[in-house]
């Protein structure tokens, strides 16, 4: 989808509403197809170390903690119910879903990168493609995708058009990929950590 986006132009994104109950994630998957073949909607997660392979985020799927990381920024899923928390005790996480990474681009209806201390440094200013999932009501998720190089602060208004209440980074750059119901968007390297939705639908604007 091409949305205007003040200051940028048209912006080429891809935005899926995805029900709390439905997201999964996966970290160091062997083969992405039979995933993507799996889920209708698959995207790359946090952040990860290249030199080492190393995924630097929490990731919980199903109730098990996939990997402990270095963020505490995180959108979990408990109970059936999203929320963007601070996770004070990460290694005893009892939430179904989680994924931290940063920084947090909206909070409570309102844009708060550049404003809030994170754990993931990036440029307010760089421009870059884009993937976050933030929350539009306590039982449903969004997760955004920009293909067009765009700044933290324009990633953090692009979920406000759609409804957002909070929204939280993840990985992108050469990380952003994107498949859903099979077809490839984007794909330039394989993540090291993806996640997934049993059940998505596009979003237009």
């Amino acid at each position: 989808m091409v949305l205007a986006l003040g200051g940028v132009g048209l912006c080429q994104t891809y935005a899926f509403k995805v029900p709390a109950k439905a997201i999964k994630a996966k970290v160091k998957p062997i083969m992405l197809k039979p995933l993507t073949h799996q889920y209708p909607l698959v995207v790359n997660g946090t952040f990860f170390d290249p030199p080492t392979q190393t995924v630097l985020g929490f990731v919980v799927s199903d109730g098990k903690i996939l990997q402990k990381g270095m963020f505490t920024d995180a959108i979990v899923v408990k109970g059936g119910k999203a929320m963007l928390v601070t996770l004070r005790k990460p290694d005893d996480l009892k939430v179904e879903f989680c994924i931290s990474a940063g920084p947090v681009l909206v909070r409570d209806g309102k844009v708060v990168v550049g404003k809030e201390r994170s754990k993931v440094g990036l440029s307010l200013r760089e421009r870059a493609r884009r993937t976050g999932i933030g929350i539009l009501n306590p039982e449903t998720l969004i997760v955004i995708v920009s293909l067009t190089p765009i700044t933290l602060r324009e990633f953090a208004h692009l979920f406000l058009k759609y409804g957002a209440t909070d929204a939280l980074n993840l990985d992108g750059g050469n990380s952003v990929y994107l498949t859903y119901k099979g077809k490839t968007y984007a794909w330039r390297r394989n993540p090291l950590n993806v996640i997934m939705a049993t059940d998505a639908t596009p979003l237009r604007q």
